[in-house]
């Protein structure tokens, strides 16, 4: 028994479950609710044999238990449908989401637990007697839900073990304690299934994982500056759309900054692209932390960013924040023994003052960044106030 307890031990180790990022959960649990079938076939296999046992045997608690199978089955189907239609729209905040996805992990899990609980019975139940008939044909269902278990639960080790367990333990038991000599052979030959399951189980689980994990790092390249780590282009875009999207919604503005790094290109050619590209870093780590949360900054090429500044109620505020970006790049930086210093020109566009587009609205921004660096650098300019101006300047022509 210490040798079986040691070994489980060493088997069930790998699946204590960790912190996984929210989106890998999200992953798991639709993986987890993707299939209706298998529910629907092992739903009616049990049912259907424990009805012929029952009639073979002429045993009326079958019938119970048959009963309650075929309703924590039905339970199991409810679950993943309801699952289905509750996360069809994705309007929910993610932490609300998140939890919400919990609840309907424990749901299922639930109806799993029971679900097993009730075939471990009744193969307890019938592994107990000595009709051989009886006897393989609930042999078959044991087998089919264990194999069925791991292939479809594995990517939830916390809901895979306990089912398998609740399932098969209660008839191992029953044919080593109340059978013969070929019971009890019987019995340990599906122990030692059980067992050799779990090492199944643990590499499904991994290999789903690691599967997932792949892909969120390569979806996290390709929406991120490889320098930096910051934002890039496809990033921006996103944020641009949903951020206008909920601006207009919400009645309140939005302030898309444009700026490029005064003297960059000096610094590039006097001390080396090295340099260059710490001091690149460096700048985009003083830029985000001058930002809250929501807002995002993005790197476009060389040294010219854009930041995404939400939900503001007057251009004042978009104001106040290049004014503090100004003075941050403005510090000077040690770039390995280098002391540098640079500052940044910043052109300035608000939705849906200046446009609702968001596509048009960097350009505009770009267009008072040009105005910016027109009037000496290391300033700000509006794109509101360029317009006045060639208004200005139509009406008196």
């Amino acid at each position: 028994m210490g040798y079986v307890a040691s070994l489980l031990q060493r088997q069930v180790a790998p699946f204590r479950e960790r912190v996984l990022p929210p989106d890998i959960r999200r992953d798991l649990a639709r993986l987890l609710f993707s299939t209706i079938a298998p529910i629907i076939i092992m739903t009616v296999i049990f049912a259907s044999v424990t009805s012929l046992v029952a009639v073979r045997l002429g045993d009326p608690i079958l019938w119970i238990l048959m009963a309650a199978g075929v309703i924590a089955g039905l339970a199991r189907l409810a679950v993943t449908i309801a699952y289905r239609r509750d996360n069809s729209a994705d309007a929910t905040p993610p932490t609300s989401k998140d939890q919400t996805q919990l609840v309907w992990e424990h749901r299922y899990a639930t109806a799993s637990f029971v679900f097993a609980a009730i075939l471990g019975v009744t193969g307890a139940r019938i592994l107990s007697t000595t009709d051989p008939v009886s006897q393989m044909l609930f042999t078959g269902v044991i087998f089919g839900y264990g194999s069925g278990a791991v292939s479809r639960l594995s990517i939830r080790p916390w809901i895979c073990i306990p089912s398998v367990f609740l399932g098969v333990v209660p008839s191992i038991v029953a044919m080593c304690w109340h059978g013969g000599l070929y019971d009890v052979a019987n019995g340990l030959v599906m122990a030692a299934f059980m067992l050799g399951s779990l090492e199944t189980v643990r590499h499904i689980h991994r290999s789903v994982l690691d599967e997932l994990f792949n892909r969120r790092i390569h979806a996290t390249l390709a929406r991120h500056d490889a320098l930096t780590g910051l934002a890039n282009r496809i990033q921006l875009t996103e944020s641009l759309n949903a951020g206008m999207a909920a601006a207009a919604k919400n009645n309140v503005l939005l302030a898309v900054h444009a700026l490029d790094l005064d003297r960059f290109k000096q610094v590039n050619d006097t001390y080396g692209h090295t340099v260059g590209d710490a001091l690149l870093c460096a700048a985009a780590d003083r830029i985000a932390a001058n930002l809250r949360n929501g807002d995002l900054v993005a790197r476009i090429g060389g040294d010219e960013f854009v930041i995404v500044q939400v939900v503001i109620h007057h251009a004042t505020d978009a104001e106040m924040l290049a004014r503090r970006v100004l003075k941050a790049l403005r510090s000077p930086f040690l770039i390995t023994g280098h002391m540098v210093q640079i500052g940044t020109s910043i052109g300035i566009a608000v939705a849906p003052l200046d446009t609702r587009d968001p596509l048009e609205i960097v350009t505009l921004a770009d267009q008072a960044l040009y105005r910016a660096k027109t009037d000496g650098r290391n300033t700000f300019a509006f794109y509101a106030d360029i317009a006045s101006l060639l208004s200005s300047k139509s009406a008196a022509s």
